[in-house]
């Protein structure tokens, strides 16, 4: 349970490149997570209602470090399961 697996849905915005850029970024999900996470610093907290849409522009407000991670942690009330589809957008410098 909770055995995170990488998606394989990561593409560049600007299709017209070629080739196209890979993304050096590796985007994990995991499902039936037994606990909240427990380290690192809890940026914000969001409750959203059924069937509605949370967008959030955060331009740059967010920076990771090569090496660093970021977590989107979806949380049920009870044992309900949820269905959601969530989107990452970002840059990453040329080298």
């Amino acid at each position: 349970m909770g055995e995170p697996f990488l998606s394989p849905y990561l593409s560049p915005s600007n299709t017209t490149l070629t080739p196209l850029p890979k993304p050096r970024t590796l985007l994990a999900f995991a499902q039936n997570i037994l606990s909240s996470p427990s380290d690192g610093a809890s940026l914000f907290t969001r409750i959203s209602d059924p069937h509605s849409t949370v967008v959030g522009n955060y331009y740059g407000k967010i920076i990771i470090p090569p090496g660093g991670s970021f977590i989107v942690f979806l949380n049920s009330p009870g044992k309900t399961e949820i269905k959601s589809d969530v989107a990452f957008g970002w840059w990453e410098e040329q080298k």
